[in-house]
């Protein structure tokens, strides 16, 4: 195992390899232990990761997700799912969203709005009152003062999260790629990638990305690609492409990469820093007349945000023919240029006709 934004490498077993204690463990006053164990999730994982090993046994075996029987298939996609809501990067991502809400929420409040705050609040808007808030709220958008979530309700989160994460997976096309024996992982090994038309800095979402990779073994790559992609040439990959897909499993890492003993490409292969934050916000998007509100978009940056030269995108004839959805961003936008942003309207299932009876 390696530290990714500082190449040290130690020797541990995969089942101690970047483990931390009562890292799942749920505890909190306003919840039940005899409700809610604090185990619970622990065992969850457990039970997901048991059926996670037999799933991947078999789509080594018979290269194919249809051949997987049904519920182990479900199960299979909700440890994928799990696995990228269940790591630091999640939980990271969740506390810096509602810090960063906050800092929104208050970023214009004046000395006035706290006393009238205050007053629905029924405290007294004493002078010294005010100042006390008044200087929480300097703190808090100079990025002194932090809004976190307690860590069992960011727990709760991650599992309701993955529910939603496993329907957009379950609908990709699924294919198993055989590679050299030289693929490493990491501590998120859910790797997410925009494709071409995508910001190399930011990373895409589940249902949009072009492509979702996960490592089966050092030989076996398990890709879930998007239902527009066509990727040509067979379920095979070479040393080159091996090695560009390599790189993107450490870029995605938050701290640790893994590989075989007897290997050294998580040391070889060098990536930017890690970004210091895990979420960012830009805007207010300048918008067509008439619009209500402020419109902002927030985004994850990825490693390679502040490259000039970042590489190409791995393994090219992926790629045919796509072209990802361009959002709105400030730093593409033209003098003058205007975003308009119409809410989209529910699509309601329409009723088959009956059949009139001669």
């Amino acid at each position: 195992m390696t530290v990714v934004d500082d190449p040290r490498s130690y020797l541990s077993s995969p089942e101690g390899a970047a483990r931390e204690t009562d890292f799942y463990r749920i505890e909190h006053p306003d919840v039940n232990a005899d409700e809610v164990p604090p185990l619970l999730f622990e065992t969850i994982l457990s039970q997901v990761e048991d059926n996670a090993k037999n799933a991947i046994d078999d789509l080594i075996k018979y290269r194919d997700a249809r051949t997987l029987d049904p519920e182990r298939f479900a199960f299979f996609v909700w440890h994928l799912a799990l696995s990228i809501t269940r790591g630091k990067a999640f939980r990271a991502e969740q506390q810096e969203l509602l810090t960063d809400l906050y800092r929104l929420q208050y970023s214009r409040v004046t000395d006035d709005g706290i006393r009238a705050r205050l007053l629905d609040h029924g405290v007294d808007p004493t002078p010294e009152t005010v100042a006390i808030h008044r200087e929480f709220l300097d703190d808090l958008q100079a990025g002194h003062v932090r809004a976190e979530k307690p860590i069992a309700s960011v727990i709760a989160s991650s599992g309701q999260m993955a529910e939603v994460i496993g329907e957009r997976l379950f609908q990709r096309s699924w294919a198993v790629y055989e590679t050299p024996p030289i693929l490493v992982t990491c501590d998120e090994p859910v790797i997410i990638l925009g494709g071409p038309g995508s910001p190399r800095g930011e990373r895409a979402g589940v249902e949009s990305a072009g492509v979702v990779m996960y490592p089966l073994s050092p030989s076996d790559l398990l890709v879930l690609f998007h239902p527009d992609l066509r990727p040509y040439g067979p379920p095979v990959l070479d040393y080159v492409e091996t090695a560009e897909v390599n790189r993107e499993i450490i870029a995605g890492a938050s701290r640790w990469a893994f590989e075989r003993p007897s290997r050294k490409i998580t040391q070889g292969l060098r990536v930017p820093p890690a970004p210091e934050r895990p979420f960012m916000r830009e805007g207010p998007l300048p918008q067509i007349e008439g619009a209500e509100g402020e419109l902002y978009r927030s985004f994850k940056p990825t490693r390679w945000r502040d490259e000039t030269l970042a590489p190409e995108w791995p393994v090219a004839r992926w790629w045919w023919g796509w072209r990802a959805r361009r959002v709105p961003r400030l730093e593409s936008m033209s003098p003058g240029e205007r975003v308009a942003i119409k809410p989209g309207h529910e699509r309601k299932p329409t009723r088959a006709r009956k059949k009139r009876r001669k």
